[in-house]
């Protein structure tokens, strides 16, 4: 499946709307598809969706739905998928794994793990202090020493620089307190 774009220009804000409106599902889950809850997380639109037979109005199917949204010239579009086809982006609500049966045990491993290491950087970033020197997984320069911490700043060689929170890595070395 490839990526949707709409020809007449349209904010983020709208194809959001869109996207989480009642619709017919056709295929496997053929039914009336009721958007449930949304999220959207950066780029990502992440749903619950409850498919009812036409005939009866019974829940047939529930599932997670998974939109990549994308800014395309004057407006925006979207390539949606669901969890059963273990989409690569993870920002998923946890919540939204209790609302639905599993589809992909390994894909909802990635999702509880993204929210570990989320919460692991939130607890590092408080933990920072001026004079710390953090390793920078990945990056170049390879550490920092601290030197401020709102805006979150670092020195290397005499060079200072903004540091992302998403780039801190552990404590190389302890704050040097002077008496």
């Amino acid at each position: 499946m490839g990526w949707s774009y709409r020809v007449d220009p349209q904010t983020k804000a709208s194809l959001i709307q869109d996207r989480v409106k009642d619709k017919q599902f056709i295929g496997a889950s053929k039914g009336i598809g009721r958007c449930l809850e949304y999220k959207c997380v950066g780029g990502v639109l992440w749903t619950v969706w409850s498919i009812s037979d036409e005939s009866t109005g019974m829940v047939k199917d529930t599932f997670i739905g998974c939109d990549l949204l994308q800014r395309f010239g004057r407006g925006w579009g979207y390539k949606d998928m669901a969890e059963s086809m273990h989409p690569f982006a993870y920002s998923c609500p946890l919540h939204f794994l209790k609302m639905v049966p599993v589809a992909c045990q390994e894909w909802r491993n990635e999702v509880i793990q993204w929210h570990q290491e989320q919460e692991e950087r939130k607890e590092r970033l408080a933990a920072l202090q001026v004079g710390q020197r953090i390793e920078l997984p990945k990056c170049r320069p390879p550490h920092v020493d601290i030197v401020s911490l709102k805006p979150l700043r670092g020195e290397y060689n005499g060079t200072v620089y903004r540091i992302s929170a998403k780039h801190i890595g552990n404590v190389i070395q302890a704050a040097t307190t002077t008496a």
